[in-house]
């Protein structure tokens, strides 16, 4: 028993798959190493089988057809560095993802336009992003860094290095409560607040202690003392979203108002901006009964509300139509009113 015939009759074959990669074949042979190694059978099946699986994945992975078992399978099997190539490629097709998304919602571009000068993302930034972003696993922080790569290509230099530093070290938990308490962010103009007011947050889900956690993430200041204050405003503005509610008196006197608030710190009005929370009227008519209540005689005061074009509005409050606030059916009333 002697040649090729010989060992191809004593060899011992394995098949193993993938998820759906094709077989592979394990071959042990029947040479002085391969009898030693007999003498640890189970040794070197497992070696080999690791060299055959990620083969299998690797190969998927070069024809992007890996699923989140390869994935996972690879980073627990291959180095550190190749760990965070795999981690940096979810990221960026997380981002890509997001990209189609925001590019098909844009309107049409104006052909009379001036086109707008390129800008180049910093290599310092990108090299920051990277440095951290590599190291994600979690899928809820890896999609929040998505949003923030996907930002800063469509606009260089709108994702701050403080952002970076707060998605670095915040925790996945504390992203996904903040993610659903941005739900009632509004704006004066800048920068953007959250309600101070237990009850209110009570109905959204938020607790005090959740506060206390973004505040130690950074995201925003939780002080008790914090208010935005109007001294003789003849109308305020606020911002929800593309909704905005305006408040002033009926007689047109001036008046003093001021609102508790919770302030976003830069890293918090970052995330806030990329994360793609879903806003919704009724919360933006929770949020402006909420300030009714907080005016010296309410029932003195027009609050109306009007839908703007897009979030980024910033033409006349004249060219709006303007609505009553529905004081307790959230649904808005039909006959639109002029501008206040």
């Amino acid at each position: 028993m002697t040649g090729e015939n010989s060992k191809s009759e004593e060899a011992l074959r394995l098949s193993a798959r993938v998820g759906e990669a094709a077989g592979a074949e394990l071959v042990v042979g029947t040479g002085l190493a391969d009898l030693i190694n007999r003498l640890r059978p189970k040794r070197v099946l497992r070696v080999q089988g690791r060299e055959v699986i990620a083969g299998a994945v690797l190969r998927r992975l070069a024809a992007g057809e890996a699923d989140d078992a390869d994935l996972e399978y690879a980073k627990h099997v291959f180095g550190r560095q190749e760990a965070r190539w795999l981690r940096r490629q979810q990221i960026e097709d997380r981002a890509v993802a997001v990209l189609e998304r925001k590019y098909a919602a844009l309107p049409a571009p104006d052909a009379n336009s001036n086109a707008v000068e390129d800008k180049e993302i910093g290599p310092d930034w990108f090299e920051k992003f990277w440095d951290d972003a590599e190291l994600v696993s979690d899928e809820v922080v890896q999609e929040i860094y998505a949003h923030v790569l996907a930002r800063e290509v469509m606009a260089p230099g709108s994702s701050s290095m403080s952002a970076l530093r707060v998605l670095r070290y915040m925790d996945p938990a504390v992203g996904q409560q903040f993610g659903d308490a941005i739900r009632i962010r509004a704006a004066f103009g800048e920068p953007d607040w959250l309600p101070n007011d237990d009850a209110l947050m009570e109905r959204f889900g938020i607790t005090y202690t959740m506060i206390l956690r973004f505040d130690d993430a950074g995201l925003l200041d939780s002080s008790a003392a914090v208010v935005r204050k109007f001294v003789q405003a003849a109308i305020v503005f606020v911002r929800y979203g593309v909704w905005v509610v305006a408040l002033s008196r009926r007689d047109g006197e001036p008046f003093d108002v001021q609102w508790p608030i919770y302030l976003l710190g830069r890293g918090g009005r970052d995330l806030a901006r990329v994360a793609e929370v879903e806003r919704n009227i009724d919360d933006f008519f929770v949020v402006s009964r909420w300030l009714r209540s907080k005016l010296r005689g309410p029932e003195e005061f027009d609050v109306r509300w009007a839908e703007m074009r897009h979030a980024g509005y910033s033409g006349e409050a004249s060219s709006l139509m303007w609505h009553d606030l529905p004081l307790d059916d959230p649904r808005p009333d039909e006959d639109a009113v002029q501008a206040p």
